[in-house]
């Protein structure tokens, strides 16, 4: 009878260190899951961070990219048209003390032409809803990087659709994170869509043989997502710089056009009242001339400022544009 009881006795020690195991697997697996849990919520919150962001920046630039066609395509057209007819402009062998502030040279003329031209031509595309992409670039880059080829051979604010994002990506993804830049991701994050987050393992069934591997697993995933949040929150900050200097430029542009339209019009009324000898206008009509000249060289000043640097990142030097506004 002894034999039998002790029999008896193990496998009920057996059996408690079974339950026991079972019990501790299952312990163990609902921490994995709780950590696992946690590691897909900060990677879907970053995201939609990340998102909210990119469509913020995003908004900003393409705002800034239809004011600056609306200021070529209305009131920058409409004074290079009506400057060039002007005769006797004095010239840098003149006289005049303020023949530096009134000149806007051949150079300036033609790059000011250019530039509305092709603001003219994304008007007409903007028609057929084709350049939303191609508004968003011209935002972003100053007038010569919009005007620069990409690696299509196209101007870069002459593209549309994806093709114009994808040629701003080749800026905007310049400079690794550890760097200060954004990296690929966070170009794409910005200016294409949503960043893709790390690839977590998928947790398995509860068993005993799997329950630490699990474990390993969703601590490993917890230090993917932090990783990504980190990465995320520098993508946001450098977004949040692009977005807010886009917004200045923009108001800055609105602030100089309003001031230069009613110039504009006088400039128009001039020429059809006193013809167009230079010599022959009053110091009232030079004066207003002078003044259109001046704002004209401002808002060209604007449209030379870049967002974005050409490796892509955001570009500090933006800061400064309000220096740039004239006393007239």
């Amino acid at each position: 009878m002894p034999l039998p009881l002790l029999l008896i006795a193990g496998a009920a020690v057996a059996g408690t260190i079974g339950v026991a195991k079972t019990i501790d697997a299952v312990s163990t697996q609902s921490k994995a899951n709780d950590i696992n849990e946690s590691a897909q919520d900060i990677v879907d919150t970053a995201k939609e961070y990340m998102e909210l962001s990119r469509e913020q920046s995003e908004y900003a630039l393409k705002s800034l990219g239809q004011c600056k066609v609306d200021v070529l395509n209305e009131s920058i057209t409409a004074f290079i048209n009506d400057f060039k007819k002007i005769k006797n402009i004095p010239n840098s062998n003149s006289n005049i003390d303020d023949k530096e502030e009134m000149m806007l040279d051949t150079q300036e003329l033609e790059e000011l032409s250019d530039v509305a031209m092709l603001a003219s031509s994304l008007l007409q595309g903007a028609a057929g809803g084709a350049v939303g992409g191609a508004i968003v670039a011209f935002g972003a880059y100053n007038a010569a990087m919009a005007l620069a080829t990409a690696s299509t051979g196209t101007a870069i604010a002459g593209l549309s659709g994806a093709a114009a994002t994808n040629a701003t990506l080749a800026f905007f993804g310049g400079g690794s994170i550890a760097a200060g830049g954004l990296g690929i991701a966070g170009g794409t994050a910005v200016l294409g869509g949503l960043v893709a987050g790390p690839a977590l393992v998928i947790l398995g069934v509860v068993a005993s043989s799997k329950a630490n591997a699990n474990l390993e697993d969703a601590r490993s995933n917890l230090a993917k997502a932090k990783a990504f949040e980190s990465e995320i929150k520098a993508a946001v900050v450098e977004s949040t710089a692009i977005r807010r200097t886009a917004s200045m430029l923009t108001r800055v542009l609105i602030s100089l056009d309003l001031m230069f339209k009613p110039l504009v019009l006088e400039l128009h009324n001039i020429i059809s009242n006193s013809g167009v000898d230079y010599a022959q206008f009053s110091l009232e009509e030079r004066e207003s001339i002078r003044k259109a000249t001046s704002l004209a060289r401002a808002i060209k000043s604007v449209l030379d400022v870049s967002v974005l640097t050409e490796d892509g990142k955001h570009n500090p030097d933006a800061a400064s544009v309000n220096e740039l506004l004239p006393n007239v």
